[in-house]
């Protein structure tokens, strides 16, 4: 195993820092103190006070240094046991009862401005365990409604290890977690596991955090829509940095690096951060803005590679072809076959999806070889590639034991577990650079992320390997110009994603199959998005009955698989056989290029799923917009209650009009258009119906709510598609209350049938009205609307 270079025996210097690797600003104030004992109210006299935006307070008693997280003037969040403590030499360092003692000397105050964040003020705390000093500090900063914990190593520790991957080995912030506290009677949001769709509950009860995640961790108030949100997570060191629940200090809630990890190097640094905010989807989006901030990634757009912006197809898990070609024929000459089955359909796919099915495997199924074995493409990649025409989207796993690649390059072996993991820069560099130049790779699909890390013993107790090994892996990806996506992630992996910039993508549900339910993503879509990825729901069937299929199933839900598809903003590729694509309902999701009609941002879980009043099924909502408007969609489905939406679940304007159409499952054609549309107002909310099916379709109902703009018009867009008004179709919209323009764009000479309507103050005219317009040889069009028509 890889580790840490040997030092002195060290009791340790361990510092608490509040910054994300910043300097601190000019020493203030300074107070001493003698050995304290854990205080329960703060004693006024010694009370340190920062204040931030969003009514965020944080109160430090100098003497004791236990501390208090105030929201609106109420105690949130309070010390536990101890305010910090250490595992080092074998032994935990504390305030509790019974530990070795923690004793504070002094504190000092500073100001000062980073740059990235604002303006701050801290607190830093010296602390003598043993003999030997370390600091803990917070950082309160003044305008992003945050507090950034930070614990430094200058002379690292021996000795650390717990020998529990649910455990933290260094706790700072550590929280009380009983009954007796505000957070037990608070609502919990946390992510755990593989694809964790989004774990519920109350207070800390269920929570467990550590090697599976459990982040980031949010609590609220159930209590109406918008409701105050509190979100803690790792703020650096993604892969070994956890929340836990400690049962040595009273199952308090601490921070800190995991608890396998069994010495820490010298100037070791950790962070974690604390954000407050108003409602689930802001308030994971401004995190998700922090942590984005703090390594200066942006986020993924609708052309950040092929995957995301152009229609493709996939033979991954859930796919026809998945582990199976044409009846005796090999995988080379079916993927041929493919690509002219779908051009016979004028289907516009853009690549190809190979999967597991094509590389060299070892011992434990792992990678042994990550080159073509010659039954598969007898032609080689190249040669393959060459015949198909396509770029390569290209799977891989996690990396046997057995590896060739270990004779050349430096690699991390452990037997035992029958695992590999590269620790070598030039090899990534190597792999993925003779990847895209030999057989045009531009995506490269990393799967099984959790069992590379947590099989094996060197990711979870050394305190880099886990970051080295994704980040030398997104190195290699953007020396070599592609981009990644994740599948099978951690939370952490989620959270890691945002110190590299070739990630652009995530796998946000289970492994598809027809029937599946695996497409509730609302979620999970949340987490994606607000840290700059876009979510996959991976590959599905466009019709039912597939004959000889691997899975011996059907697909019920054809129509709601492609939409949801569609409204994740991410990647869409069919996994059909040939003969059976329904090429109607694909060309819904996209332009004759090929190019995906999205939404401005992927459907998410309305807030109100987080409150006392949730729906009783998925209700999402996602929006597209254009100029100063926003033409918001939402999606209900398996609904067992009829649920009433109010503008204020969208976050739409109080004082505008809207126009609601829905189509659903069942009703999935445009004849009754006239008759499915209702007004949407601060007056007049919309009525999400509840919907039984007699079969194993699940029954949802699809919405289009648009505004009623300035020139009387309201704009429904281009209703053969599942996203009408996407910004990829649409630009450049002015509106006054002379007329409404705006521009078109898609393939030379498109044909686009657009809705609207004419009029209508909120009780008049819902009478929609169709403009056929045929685009030009470079693809634009340009649309006027006046006071009466349009052309």
């Amino acid at each position: 195993f890889l580790r840490s270079v040997a030092m002195d025996r060290v009791c340790v210097r361990f510092v608490f820092v509040a910054a994300a690797l910043l300097i601190m600003g000019a020493p203030g104030t300074t107070s001493t103190a003698t050995s304290p004992s854990q205080h329960a109210v703060l004693g006024e006299a010694s009370v340190w006070t920062a204040e931030s935006h969003g009514g965020l307070v944080l109160k430090v008693d100098r003497q004791a240094g236990t501390y208090q997280v105030l929201l609106h003037g109420e105690v949130w969040l309070t010390s536990g046991a101890s305010p910090a403590a250490i595992h080092c030499d074998h032994q935990w360092y504390s305030t509790r009862k019974g530990d070795t003692p923690l004793v504070l000397k002094t504190t000092k105050d500073s100001e000062g401005n980073d740059g990235r964040f604002g303006a701050y003020k801290a607190l830093r705390l010296e602390w003598l365990a043993g003999t030997t000093e370390f600091e803990t500090t917070f950082r309160v900063y003044k305008d992003t409604g945050s507090i950034v914990f930070q614990q430094t190593f200058p002379n690292g520790a021996q000795g650390t290890s717990l020998d529990d991957g649910n455990a933290v080995l260094s706790a700072f912030p550590l929280f009380a977690g009983d009954e007796s506290s505000r957070i037990s009677k608070l609502g919990r949001l946390s992510f755990s596991n593989l694809w964790s769709l989004g774990d519920m509950g109350t207070g800390l009860d269920g929570y467990f955090g550590g090697v599976a995640g459990g982040v980031p961790l949010a609590f609220f108030d159930p209590q109406g829509i918008t409701s105050d949100v509190v979100i803690l997570s790792p703020f650096a060191n993604f892969k070994i940095g956890y929340l836990a629940r400690m049962k040595h200090f009273n199952n308090g809630l601490a921070a800190g690096l995991g608890g396998r990890v069994i010495s820490i190097p010298g100037n070791m640094v950790h962070h974690t951060i604390l954000h407050v905010g108003q409602g689930m989807n802001q308030t994971f989006f401004e995190w998700g803005d922090l942590l984005l901030k703090r390594s200066g990634k942006q986020r993924t757009t609708s052309t950040s590679d092929v995957a995301i912006e152009k229609l493709g197809y996939w033979t991954d898990n859930g796919a026809y072809y998945y582990y199976l070609t044409e009846e005796d024929t090999n995988y080379e000459d079916t993927l041929i076959d493919i690509k002219k089955y779908t051009d016979s359909l004028h289907l516009p796919v853009h690549y190809m999806q190979i999967d597991s099915w094509w590389y060299f495997k070892g011992a434990n199924h792992g990678v042994k070889l990550w080159d073509a074995r010659p039954e598969i493409f007898p032609s080689g990649l190249h040669g393959m590639q060459r015949r198909l025409g396509l770029p390569i989207v290209a799977h891989n796993r996690y990396w046997s034991f057995d590896t060739d690649y270990q004779a050349t390059y430096k690699f991390i072996v452990e037997k035992d577990n029958g695992l590999a993991i590269p620790q070598d820069p030039k090899f990534w560099g190597d792999l993925l650079v003779g990847a895209h130049t030999n057989w045009d790779l531009v995506v490269y699909e990393q799967d099984w992320l959790n069992v590379e890390y947590t099989s094996m013993n060197v990711t979870q107790n050394n305190v880099y390997t886990g970051r080295d090994w994704l980040m030398q892996m997104g190195e290699g990806a953007s020396a070599a110009g592609i981009t990644i996506q994740y599948c099978m992630p951690l939370p952490s992996d989620y959270l890691q994603s945002t110190e590299i910039p070739s990630v652009t993508q995530i796998r946000a549900s289970d492994d598809y199959q027809p029937g599946r339910d695996q497409w509730r993503i609302g979620r999970s879509s949340m987490l994606a998005w607000a840290l700059g990825l876009v979510p996959f729901k991976d590959t599905f069937w466009t019709t039912s009955v597939q004959e000889g299929n691997p899975y011996s199933k059907d697909e019920p839900n054809t129509q709601l698989q492609a939409l949801v598809a569609s409204m994740s903003s991410g990647p869409i590729g069919p996994g059909d056989k040939i003969g059976h694509t329904d090429a109607k309902l694909l060309m819904r999701t996209c332009d004759v290029t090929g190019r995906l009609l999205k939404p401005h941002k992927p459907a998410t879980a309305i807030d109100r799923t987080y409150s006392n009043d949730a729906p009783k099924g998925e209700v999402w909502s996602t929006f597209n917009f254009h100029s100063s408007h926003r033409f918001y969609y939402v999606f209900a489905a398996d609904l067992s209650e009829s649920y009433t939406l109010v503008v204020e679940d969208l976050d739409a304007d109080r004082h505008g009009s809207y126009l609601a159409l829905y189509r659903g499952s069942d009703d999935p054609s445009d004849s009754k258009a006239d008759k499915r549309v209702a007004w949407f107002d601060a007056d007049h909310p919309l009525v999400l119906k509840t919907h039984t099916s007699k079969s194993s379709r699940v029954p949802f109902r699809y919405y289009l709510i648009s505004p009623r703009l300035a020139s009387g018009w309201i704009l429904l867009g281009e209703l053969a598609k599942f996203v009408p008004l996407s910004e990829e179709r649409i630009g450049n919209l002015r509106d006054d209350t002379k007329g409404l323009r705006f521009s078109l764009s898609g393939g030379a000479e498109e044909a686009v049938e657009l809705a609207l309507v004419r009029g209508g103050d909120g009780t008049g005219n819902k009478k929609i009205i169709s403009v056929k317009c045929v685009l030009d040889h470079t693809g634009k069009r340009e649309v006027v609307c006046d006071r009466e028509k349009c052309a």
